[in-house]
C-alpha cells in the first residue's frame, strides 16, 4: 500500500491544509475535483486514506461517491466532510460503512487529528490482519476472511470496511466477553461516540446475522454491552 492519501473536492483547501501538518516526505496528495478523473485514478493506484468533501446540502452526493468507491473493492478508510451536515446523515453515513465524518471544515487541528487516526488505526488493523495469513476464520454459519474483508454467511459472501472487520475480529477473538461500550470507543478509536459503536454494531448485524432483529452472533447484554457468540448449528 502507498503513502497517497486521496482527496475528493471542488477546491485545494484540504489537500493545502494536509500538506502543511503531515508534511511531503511521507506521503503524497492526490486532489480531484472531477469525480470521473478520481475513478480512473482510484482504480489505477492504491491509497492509504480518502477523503470526500461536499458542501452541498444533498447527503446523496457523499454516500454515491462512498457506494462507488466500495464497489470498487477498495478497503481503505473513508472520511467524509460536509459542513453542517445534520446528526441522521452523520449516523446514517457511519452506520452504512465510512469510517468518520466531520461537519465542521473550519477546525482545521480536529482535521488533522482525525486523518492521523484513521492513518495509525488502518495500520493496527491490517498489521493484526496479517496475523490470520489468509485462513478463513470458521464460526459455525459465519466464515470471516480477514485479509479479503468478507463474510460468507450461509454460503453468500459479503463484504465489510476495514473497520468493521477490524471490529468483528476483536469481539470474535475476545468470543464469550462481554464489552461495554466505551471499551470498543477505545479499540476503534477515542475519537468515536458510543452512539456509533452502535451505528458500527447494527451494520455488522446487517451483514453477519441471518436474522438481524433475532441476532445469534453479535448479541446484546441488557446494561452492560455487546458479546460475539457462537450458536450450536441444527
Amino acid at each position: 500500500m502507498g503513502n497517497r492519501i486521496l482527496i475528493i473536492e471542488e477546491s485545494p483547501h484540504l489537500i493545502n491544509l494536509l500538506r502543511e501538518a503531515l508534511g511531503e516526505t511521507i506521503y503524497d496528495y492526490v486532489w480531484f475535483e472531477n469525480k470521473d478523473l478520481f475513478l480512473h485514478e482510484m482504480t489505477a493506484a492504491n491509497f492509504r486514506l480518502i477523503v470526500i468533501r461536499s458542501d452541498s446540502r444533498d447527503s446523496e452526493e457523499i454516500m454515491d461517491l462512498f457506494n462507488i468507491v466500495r464497489k470498487q473493492d477498495v478497503q481503505v478508510p473513508i472520511m467524509a466532510i460536509q459542513p453542517g451536515a445534520e446528526d441522521f446523515t452523520v449516523a446514517l453515513a457511519l452506520e452504512l460503512g465510512i469510517d468518520d465524518f466531520v461537519v465542521d471544515i473550519n477546525r482545521h487541528k480536529e482535521i488533522i487529528v482525525r486523518v492521523r487516526k484513521l492513518l495509525r488505526r488502518y495500520n493496527v488493523s491490517t498489521s493484526a490482519l496479517r496475523n490470520y495469513n489468509g485462513e478463513v476464520v470458521d464460526a459455525g454459519r459465519l466464515k470471516i476472511l480477514p485479509n479479503n474483508y468478507k463474510i460468507i454467511i450461509d454460503n453468500e459472501a459479503r463484504e465489510l470496511s476495514p473497520q468493521e472487520m477490524k471490529l468483528l475480529c476483536h469481539l470474535y477473538n475476545y468470543k464469550g466477553k462481554v464489552f461495554r461500550r466505551k471499551e470498543l470507543v477505545s479499540f476503534l478509536g477515542n475519537d468515536l461516540s458510543t452512539r456509533a459503536i452502535d451505528a458500527y454494531i447494527s451494520v455488522l448485524r446487517r451483514k453477519i446475522e441471518p436474522d438481524r432483529n433475532n441476532p445469534m452472533f453479535i448479541r446484546t447484554k441488557s446494561r452492560a454491552g455487546y458479546v460475539f457468540d457462537i450458536p450450536p448449528e441444527d
